[in-house]
């Protein structure tokens, strides 16, 4: 009985024939984990999309303080929840302070 199954398992795990011309070949060098990242990130549309509006808003945060003359820390009370406008890009909140900052 066991001489039976060993046949029938030897039949069953035969190697497959393999043409040279369909069998598998490298592409281009491998590259480090860090550049095949990138590479797979350029090729998807949205993620590259995301990656600059997260870059922008980024920029946004370092520089939009310096692109105002206002603090976060100065209060106009007489400017309490202005809408955007010329002197507020972005309005003010309740204690008059600019959004933009």
């Amino acid at each position: 009985m066991l001489n039976y199954e060993s046949r029938e398992l030897d039949r069953l795990f035969v190697p497959a024939a393999v043409d040279p011309h369909e069998s598998e070949s490298v592409s281009g060098p491998p590259l480090n984990a860090f550049r095949e990242s990138w590479r797979r990130l350029r090729q998807n549309r949205g993620a590259v999309v995301s990656l600059y509006l997260l870059l922008l808003l980024g920029l946004l945060a370092v520089v939009g303080p310096w692109m105002s003359h206002y603090t976060y820390f100065d209060t106009n009370y007489s400017a309490v929840y202005q809408g955007p406008n010329a002197d507020h890009w972005l309005g003010t909140d309740k204690f008059g302070r600019d959004q933009w900052v």
